[in-house]
């Protein structure tokens, strides 16, 4: 049985963290969780469904890439405007 695309990614960040190589398996284990967010439903064999209910991979590119330029710090906090004692 040939391996998923994200259990060949998480097994070369295995193989990357024992070589001490940390930062590659860092952004392998990043490449792995791109792949889980893919699938639809991550408990099932792929094939099982319909390939269309998963999302497409440059889209999840995009959307993860936009997510990691927002400016955080405009969003506040849940305590913005309230004053404590």
């Amino acid at each position: 049985e040939e391996a998923s695309p994200r259990q060949s990614v998480l097994e070369s960040a295995q193989k990357a963290r024992e070589e001490g190589l940390d930062d590659e398996a860092d952004r392998l284990e990043e490449e792995a969780r791109l792949y889980q967010a893919l699938r639809a439903d991550v408990t099932q064999d792929e094939g099982a469904y319909s390939r269309f209910l998963d999302r497409d991979e440059w889209y999840e590119r995009e959307t993860q890439a936009r997510i990691k330029r927002l400016d955080k710090s405009k969003f506040g906090t849940l305590l913005d405007g309230i004053d404590l004692p």
